[in-house]
């Protein structure tokens, strides 16, 4: 799939429907009459309707969803003729990003009076999601590992994982995964190793 951003006119003009048309804001695109005419109707392609337009006038259009080609349609009547010129218009604009944080939040099975999380039977772990994403981010993919091995799975947006303090303190190596992906099915990845303290 290609990234066009921009098109031309043709020289000669061979369909008195022909446009151009170019990138002025992420998935926002301006549309031009290569000549001026009667009325345009224009038609975008992604299930939105037809919009018209007076002779020779511009439109701009932004599309719902990015990562995806779109034919965009304008209709004239020129002389009594009618007309109709279609151009594939890629919307490659998808900026999702993964990230998150987490914190220790609770320490249980621990001995009375509190003396170190080294006593303790289990520690659990709060992650937050801090993903970002052009469009609404819809499913979260999260997998705790420790020594290369799954622990723990998630589809929450923000999961709590609780493991033991033998696996928290004994310099196991402990990796989080979290894939996100968004309405648009653009998905990122983020793996990050955390280490155990008190």
């Amino acid at each position: 799939m290609g990234n066009s951003q921009t098109s031309r006119c043709s020289q000669p003009l061979t369909n008195q429907a022909e446009y151009r048309y170019e990138r002025v804001d992420g998935c926002c695109f301006e549309f031009t009459p290569c000549e001026d005419g009667n009325w345009s109707h224009w038609g975008f392609g992604d299930g939105s309707p037809a919009v018209p337009s007076p002779a020779g006038e511009s439109v701009t259009h932004c599309f719902p969803c990015s990562g995806t080609a779109f034919v965009v349609t304008r209709s004239v009547t020129w002389q009594g003729t009618p007309y109709s010129f279609g151009q594939t218009v890629y919307t490659d604009c998808s900026f999702i990003t993964a990230s998150f944080e987490y914190d220790v939040i609770a320490f249980s099975g621990c001995p009375d009076p509190f003396v170190g999380c080294h006593d303790c039977e289990s520690v659990t772990l709060q992650f937050t999601d801090t993903s970002f994403s052009d469009n609404q981010i819809v499913s979260w993919n999260w997998q705790l590992r420790i020594n290369g091995s799954i622990h723990s799975t998630s589809s929450l947006q923000n999961p709590v994982f609780t493991i033991s303090d033998w696996e928290w303190n004994t310099g196991n190596f402990i990796d989080v995964t979290l894939t996100v992906t968004d309405e648009c099915n653009d998905r990122h990845s983020i793996r990050e190793e955390i280490r155990g303290t008190c």
